[in-house]
């Protein structure tokens, strides 16, 4: 059973997909506090207002719930996919950005370019967590490729 928390693990897979800061021009969420109309398919009506970081935590934790409701149903996106899709609509990239997370990406990133492994010591040494975090950054680099692959081909039409 996994022992990283699926907050953690969407921040980090959400951290892979970050290509760039928004530099504070034209973002509307750049500064706390600001208000939203909610993107939540029960709540489109509904004014949200974000104070804090916590608040934009709590509010991806209700996408989070909304994405697997609808993965239940036969969506095939997956919840990293589908939050990402969506935080252009509530928060400012920079916010998402963490500083631990950019470690491990950084880390991974070393670790496959140069072949040599992230922790000293055979599989059996590495770290559970880290095992994790590679599946969590490897299948984010995939999704990362593939928008790219797909803004490539979108962009030559």
């Amino acid at each position: 059973m996994s022992n990283y928390k699926p907050q953690e693990a969407l921040q980090l897979g959400l951290n892979v997909l970050i290509d760039q800061s928004c530099g504070g021009y034209n973002c509307h969420w750049h500064e706390f506090p600001y208000e939203i109309n909610s993107i939540l398919s029960d709540d489109r009506r509904k004014k949200i207002k974000f104070n804090n970081l916590d608040d934009v935590r709590g509010y991806i934790d209700l996408l989070c719930q909304e994405s697997e409701e609808h993965q239940k149903k036969g969506s095939s996106f997956s919840t990293l996919t589908n939050i990402w899709e969506q935080l252009p609509f509530f928060v400012c990239k920079n916010k998402i950005i963490d500083e631990k997370a950019q470690k491990d990406i950084s880390r991974y990133t070393y670790s496959t370019d140069t072949g040599t492994p992230p922790y000293s010591g055979s599989y059996g040494d590495i770290p559970h967590i880290w095992i994790q975090k590679h599946y969590i950054i490897r299948h984010a680099m995939m999704i990362r490729d593939n928008n790219l692959r797909k803004k490539a081909k979108d962009g030559n039409k």
